[in-house]
């Protein structure tokens, strides 16, 4: 029956035009491409933080709207370098640092000539600021499962890994 309702010709006369299949076929393809659109998950919000410079600020209105926060943005990126949050600060003056935009990835990059190397090792760090009445609170990180080995650590503390 729903068959026939797509097949069956309308009638024409000088006053009704006939809508040909091909147009009926390109109006049920709009229809799903705008449903499939409006189904995504994505955030409109251009309010929401991004990392910069490997900070991210953090604010109690960030926290009214959204239950959870993306840690995208620039992260220090330190090149074939494992570091500990100690060494970090003890050598910051010192030690050379990039930044790099998360997600991504560091073999993509080209900068003054210079490649990274996928198959090598590195340390991210992101500075983030939480609001001081959250300093107590709950927090979680969703993590998606990467295809590669990493340690991650909070204030000091691993609280994930995947080895």
């Amino acid at each position: 029956m729903l068959n026939s309702l797509f097949q069956s010709p309308i009638k024409t006369d000088d006053s009704n035009p006939r809508i040909s299949r091909r147009a009926i076929d390109h109006i049920k393809k709009l229809i799903v491409v705008l449903l499939l659109i409006s189904c995504q998950n994505k955030p409109t919000d251009s309010s929401l933080p991004k990392a910069k410079a490997g900070k991210m600020f953090l604010t109690e209105a960030m926290f009214q709207n959204q239950t959870s926060i993306k840690l995208d943005g620039e992260w220090d990126f330190y090149y074939q370098k494992l570091l500990s949050s100690e060494e970090i600060k003890k050598n910051s003056s010192i030690l050379k640092n990039d930044t790099l935009v998360l997600p991504g990835f560091w073999n993509e990059i080209k900068r003054e000539g210079k490649v990274y190397s996928p198959q090598t090792y590195s340390t991210f760090r992101l500075h983030l600021t939480l609001p001081k009445s959250f300093l107590n609170g709950q927090f979680s990180f969703y993590i998606p499962h990467a295809f590669t080995t990493y340690r991650m650590y909070l204030n000091d503390i691993l609280i994930s890994e995947n080895l």
